[in-house]
């Protein structure tokens, strides 16, 4: 039994909250970095962890077959959340 999630790091951030008594200088982040992080946490067995450019259905059934690679022996059971791509008949 295992958990499996995704996450989705920005480098930009959306807020900046200070104080200042003169009108602040806002240094803003204008790079970005695409990194769809995939994790997979059993109880027993061995993690996984990658990196894919998407979240889609497609993307989700490889990292299946990368678990299962991992851990080619007995049942394993996955416990994913509500995200669209996880219900999808492909993965």
């Amino acid at each position: 039994m295992g958990f499996f999630d995704e996450s989705y790091p920005q480098t930009t951030s959306n807020t900046q909250k200070l104080w200042s008594f003169e009108k602040p200088v806002i240094y803003k982040n204008t790079s970005k970095l695409r990194a769809n992080t995939f994790g997979f946490y059993p109880i027993n067995g061995r993690s996984v962890i990658g990196f894919r450019k998407r979240s889609k259905k497609e993307d989700i059934r490889c990292f299946l077959k990368r678990i299962r690679k991992a851990n080619p022996k007995g049942r394993i059971i996955t416990i994913l959340d509500n995200f669209s791509s996880h219900k999808a008949k492909i993965a």
